[in-house]
């Protein structure tokens, strides 16, 4: 589980490095000040509370306070204000999959949205219900934030 957050942060951190490099600019070149900053988060469903997933080598971002359920179902992921948001995913693990759960993510400034849907009922289903619950079934978040107010990006 920690090598696929290991993955999905890389591939998120060189989509973020291509954003930052001016036009015509190389990877050789040395890299201007960095305006951006990857997080990531795991969180678990083992109850009808989910939690974030910090044992067995898994790591949660500093910036994230903690997660909860709305009154709709979603699950709520409080992280600390960010000036703007470049790119969010949600990765279900291969519980979740295996069951046809998928989740997306919607983001505001300190707290990220995941929706959950069932792709054999057809419908969505609470981040708290028996369709998401179970001791081995997480989510893996990744979010790239800027880290200094706007101002020629893209």
């Amino acid at each position: 589980m920690f090598r696929r957050f290991l993955a999905a942060a890389a591939v998120v951190g060189l989509a973020a490095l291509a954003l930052v490099l001016p036009v015509g600019a190389t990877a050789a070149d040395p890299p201007p000040v960095p305006a951006y900053m990857v997080d990531g988060c795991i969180v678990r469903f083992p109850t009808a509370t989910p939690e974030i997933l910090t044992t067995g080598g898994h790591v949660c971002s500093p910036r994230v306070t903690g997660v909860s359920v709305a009154a709709n179902g979603d699950l709520l992921i409080h992280t600390l204000p960010v000036d703007g948001i470049v790119a969010a995913t949600v990765e279900e693990d291969e519980t979740l999959v295996m069951r046809g759960i998928s989740a997306g993510p919607s983001v505001g400034f300190d707290v990220t949205v995941v929706r959950f849907y069932s792709n054999a009922l057809a419908r969505t289903v609470r981040a708290d219900g028996p369709e998401v619950r179970g001791s081995s079934s997480n989510v893996f978040v990744t979010w790239v934030s800027e880290t200094e107010p706007p101002g020629g990006g893209c």
